[in-house]
C-alpha cells in the first residue's frame, strides 16, 4: 500500500473522522483510524463503537491499494505540524506505515484492517432528504437543554420527530426544555414518519460537522441506528433505546400575557447580575413590572447584583410578576435565539417562561422556576 497525497487534502477529512475516537479505550485498534485506497479513492473512518464517523476523498496522483489502521491522534499531530501544502507520502512496510514530507521523515505501528470494527446496521425503515444547514441548525438550538448523564438515559440525548408538520428536534434535562422545528418537508415526502433519541455525542458531531454544509443530507431510519449520509461523508450512530416524554404535554400552552425585550439588553442585564452567582448559586429573581424588567441576584457572602432595563407589553393592562431562575438557563436559550428582539411569554410563578424569536418563531424555550 502506497500513495501520495497534499497534506491540506488530508487533514480535514481526518479531523472530521477523529472526533468519534475516544482518547482512552479498552481495544487498541478503537484507537487508530482506518483508511483504506481502492479505485483511487481513499476512505477513513473512525469509531467508538457507539457512532462512525467515515470520510472519502479522490487521490490525484496514482496510488496502490489496500487497508491498514493507524494511531489517529499521532497521525493528526503529524498533519498539523507540517507546512500547508506539502505532500506527504505514505507507504506500508511489513506492520509499519512510513510517512515522508520533504525532510520529515516519521514511522507509526499499525493493525490489521480485518480486526477493525465497523457498526452494523439493519435495513432502514425510511429515508428523507434535508439541507444540511438546516438539519444542523436544529441541533445547534437545542442541544444545550440536554440532560448530562442523568440516571433518565433516554434524556441524554436530543429527540428528532419526523411528520406531516415538518422536522423538530426537542431536548430538555428535566427543568428547561428546548424546541427547533423547520418547515414542511417537501411533496413527495410529507407524508413520511420516523422518530428516535440521538445520543449526545452523537448531536454534538451532527453540529460539528454539518456546520458549513450546503449539501442534502439524506437520513436513513432502521430500529436501532440512524445513518446520515453526504456525498462524501456520513454519520452512523446507536440510538437511545426509550421513550421519551410527551414534550407537548410539557410545553404549556401559549398564554396571552406576554413582552418584547431587546435580546442583546436582556443578555447584558443577565451577564451584569451572573458576576455575584457561581456553578453553586446560579439563581436570580425576575420582577416583571409595568414598562421595565427588574433582575436581582444574591449569593451567600453576602454580594448582591440588580440590573434593570425596558420592556414592552403591549397589552392594554400590563401584568406584573416575580420568579425565580437559573440564570445560565435564560443566557443559554437567548443565545440560540438570533432575531433582535425576542417575545417572552408568562403565565404564574408556577408555569415559567415561554422565550420565543419576536420575528422568526421556529425555535420555543421553555424555563421553569427555580427554588430558591
Amino acid at each position: 500500500m502506497k500513495f501520495k497525497i497534499n497534506r491540506d487534502v488530508l487533514l480535514k477529512p481526518l479531523t472530521f473522522v477523529v472526533g468519534a475516537i475516544e482518547k482512552r479505550n479498552t481495544l487498541p485498534i478503537l484507537s487508530h483510524v482506518l483508511i483504506t485506497i481502492e479505485n483511487q479513492q481513499c476512505t477513513l473512518i473512525g469509531t467508538d463503537l457507539e457512532v462512525e464517523l467515515n470520510c472519502r476523498f479522490t487521490l490525484d496522483e496514482p496510488a496502490s491499494e489496500g487497508s491498514l489502521t493507524v494511531p489517529a491522534s499521532k497521525l493528526l499531530d503529524i498533519c498539523k505540524t507540517l507546512p500547508e501544502h506539502s505532500k506527504i507520502e505514505f507507504s506500508k512496510e511489513n506492520q509499519l506505515l512510513k510517512i515522508r514530507s520533504d525532510q520529515a521523515k516519521f514511522t507509526l505501528p499499525t493493525l490489521s484492517a480485518a480486526e477493525f470494527p465497523h457498526i452494523e446496521i439493519q435495513k432502514s425503515y425510511c429515508e428523507i432528504n434535508i439541507p444540511g444547514q438546516i438539519f444542523q441548525k436544529l441541533f445547534k438550538q437545542t442541544h444545550f437543554a440536554m440532560a448530562l448523564q442523568d440516571v433518565r438515559y433516554f434524556l441524554n440525548g436530543a429527540y428528532l420527530e419526523i411528520n406531516s408538520e415538518g422536522v423538530r428536534v426537542i431536548a430538555t434535562d428535566g427543568h428547561r426544555l428546548a424546541l427547533s422545528e423547520s418547515v414542511s418537508l417537501p411533496e413527495n415526502q410529507n407524508k413520511t414518519k420516523a422518530q428516535c433519541i440521538i445520543p449526545r455525542k452523537s448531536v454534538l458531531e451532527i453540529i460539528r460537522l454539518f456546520q458549513e454544509s450546503e449539501e442534502t443530507l439524506t437520513l436513513h431510519f432502521s430500529d436501532h441506528f440512524l445513518k446520515i449520509t453526504s456525498l462524501n461523508c456520513g454519520l452512523i450512530t446507536k440510538l437511545i433505546d426509550g421513550r421519551y416524554p410527551n414534550y407537548r404535554k410539557v410545553m404549556p400552552k401559549i398564554s396571552e400575557k406576554f413582552f418584547i425585550a431587546d435580546k442583546t439588553q436582556f443578555q447584558q442585564a443577565l451577564n451584569c447580575i451572573a458576576v455575584v452567582t457561581s456553578e453553586k448559586f446560579s439563581g436570580a429573581r425576575l420582577q416583571i413590572q409595568k414598562e421595565a424588567m427588574n433582575l436581582q441576584a444574591r449569593n451567600p457572602e453576602q454580594e448582591e447584583a440588580e440590573q434593570i432595563f425596558p420592556i414592552q407589553q403591549p397589552l392594554p393592562e400590563p401584568h406584573e410578576l416575580a420568579i425565580n431562575f437559573n440564570v445560565n438557563y435564560l443566557l443559554d436559550a437567548l443565545s440560540a435565539i438570533h432575531d433582535h428582539q425576542i417575545k417572552v411569554f408568562f403565565s404564574d410563578a408556577e408555569t415559567g417562561f415561554i422565550f420565543e424569536g419576536a420575528e422568526t418563531p421556529l425555535g420555543r424555550y421553555l424555563i421553569m422556576p427555580l427554588r430558591l
